[in-house]
């Protein structure tokens, strides 16, 4: 296999991230990818295969990188999608109406055997006993993740409002992605006071979460930690939850 320089592969990503957060999906050419990079077109598809490709590549990197900050991992999640596109795969029409979903097509199937979530006897993954997690560090640690790749947040909000459209071809990911967060809601790790139900804690600090970002972005400057500690004790009550550890 040719090699594949990881810098400039990261460098890709993080262009990318950049571009379609601010333009959206249809609206950025492979071209003006591979021009902020400094490579050719073809050179550019050499790495990513195809724009379907590339936006995977750079969704699932996204989501992988904020669980491994905190600790977890969503398990068949990250799985989805290869690890590096194939080098022969054919060049793909990048124009705004040429998207397609045929690389995520299999996805759709997936959310809908996720079910509730709420199997009381599920075990505990990686390792960890039932009850070992503190939700409210684990979003004060993925906030902090977040703080750090401003890039990627915007990223994340432009497609999570442009995948409204059942044609886009990050449809599928991000049901499946809202798939994937129930499950996380309900896993047994999590240490959740007596009659609080913590799956819908869980999904209520999510949505402020996206919310919140929401404003950071449109108001540059700001200090995305400091926004969330400050709504943290209204969704996760310290005489309930316990004192910040």
């Amino acid at each position: 296999m040719p090699h594949r320089d990881p810098d400039r592969l990261s460098q890709i990503e993080r262009v990318t991230a950049e571009l379609f957060g601010k333009s959206g999906y249809y609206a950025t050419s492979l071209q003006s990818i591979a021009d902020m990079v400094g490579i050719t077109k073809a050179g550019l598809l050499h790495y990513v295969g195809s724009k379907d490709n590339l936006l995977t590549m750079v969704m699932r990197d996204y989501d992988v990188e904020g669980m491994a900050a905190t600790g977890l991992t969503a398990e068949g999640f990250a799985a989805d999608g290869p690890d590096a596109p194939a080098t022969d795969a054919p060049a793909t029409d990048d124009s705004p109406d040429a998207a397609t979903d045929a690389d995520t097509a299999d996805a759709d199937t997936t959310d809908a055997d996720a079910g509730d979530g709420t199997d009381a006897g599920a075990a505990p993954r990686g390792g960890e006993p039932a009850g070992s997690r503190s939700v409210p560090e684990y979003f004060r640690q993925l906030v902090e993740t977040n703080a750090r790749r401003p890039e990627f947040v915007r990223l994340f909000t432009m497609l999570n409002t442009e995948t409204l459209n059942p044609d886009h071809p990050a449809h599928a990911y991000f049901r499946e992605r809202e798939a994937m967060l129930e499950r996380e809601a309900a896993d047994p790790r999590w240490r959740i006071p007596e009659g609080v139900d913590g799956q819908a804690a869980i999904m209520a600090a999510f949505l402020a979460m996206d919310g919140i970002q929401i404003t950071w972005l449109r108001e540059p400057g700001r200090d995305l930690v400091a926004m969330w500690r400050r709504i943290e004790p209204a969704l996760f009550p310290p005489q309930i939850w316990g004192e910040a550890e």
